[in-house]
């Protein structure tokens, strides 16, 4: 699963109150967990964060919105260092492109209340867009994303967190739908919604919110 932004926040909870992250650190493979469940999965090929640019285009007519976004620039972070000297329960990891000109730190903290924060501390390097993967199983379902009125389970879709008008349809493919594009631009799809929410639930029982102000991506 991954989340497109920049500069965001997530909030995990765990089941048990006393949940903290832990990790474990080979050559190649770094794995985050949070009460023994694996949270974020890293190594070379397959890299948990990347970064880049791009220009987002919104277009809005009585409240149903156009979004375009082109990404001009995507790098992977495959380089990492990992500091685990900061006190109890905080655990910091900065990724870092070849050259180690592009850096993006993540601080992992826990807490007593059973709050567990993914943050971004740093960033270096001029970018505009950033891509975190939370690890999913292939069988795992998640609930959320705010009022949705499409899919119950979210997982094999993108949903934009956005608000706007619900609009005609839940599918840009219907006649219906597409006549409400041609005549006032009030065509729906199964992501529009007034209420979004950068929140869902696992059925592998935790928790995790998006703490952002700017368009995201949730990508199930």
């Amino acid at each position: 699963m991954g989340v497109g932004g920049i500069f965001a926040i997530f909030l995990l909870f765990a089941t048990f109150v006393d949940a903290e992250f832990t990790f474990t650190n080979s050559l190649r493979t770094l794995e985050i967990f949070l009460d023994r469940r694996l949270v974020l999965r890293h190594t070379r090929d397959l890299p948990a964060v990347e970064v880049g640019n791009g220009i987002a285009k919104y277009k809005e007519k009585f409240g149903d919105f156009d979004i375009s976004d082109h990404i001009s620039e995507r790098i992977s972070l495959t380089d990492y260092r990992v500091n685990d000297d900061l006190g109890d329960n905080v655990l910091e990891i900065t990724f870092a492109d070849h050259s180690n000109s592009i850096q993006v730190t993540l601080q992992f903290s826990s807490a007593s209340t059973g709050q567990n924060t993914i943050r971004i501390t740093n960033v270096h390097g001029t970018l505009n867009r950033l891509w975190l993967k939370i690890t999913a199983d292939a069988d795992e379902h998640v609930y959320g994303g705010g009022e949705q009125f499409s899919h119950f389970n979210m997982r094999g879709y993108r949903y934009p967190i956005w608000t706007r008008e619900q609009g005609v349809g839940r599918n840009k493919s219907t006649i219906i739908t597409k006549l409400a594009d041609l005549i006032r631009n009030a065509g729906g799809d199964y992501h529009t919604t007034y209420w979004p929410q950068a929140t869902f639930v696992s059925d592998k029982l935790y928790y995790a919110h998006l703490e952002y102000s700017a368009y995201c991506v949730l990508d199930f």
